[in-house]
């Protein structure tokens, strides 16, 4: 398997994979910059996250449990 690793898209953060013969992609922080380090080291462990939950047999297909949800006021 392939390391999972953030990558810039257009500024904003993104990671790609293929897991099962099928592509994901996922933007886990919205709105979240590519430069700014401490949404790059979000971004990081929920790639980290995913790897691990692969090779654990936890992987969720829908990816709704590595998405980070905007705190509501």
């Amino acid at each position: 398997m392939r390391e999972i690793s953030p990558t810039n898209n257009n500024g904003s953060i993104q990671l790609k994979f293929s897991f099962g013969g099928k592509r994901y992609t996922l933007n886990p922080l919205p709105s979240a910059h590519f430069g700014n380090k401490r949404d790059f080291a979000i971004a990081k462990a929920i790639a980290l996250k995913i790897q691990n939950d692969i090779l654990a047999g936890h992987f969720d297909e829908t990816l709704d449990r590595y998405r980070v949800a905007p705190k509501k006021a």
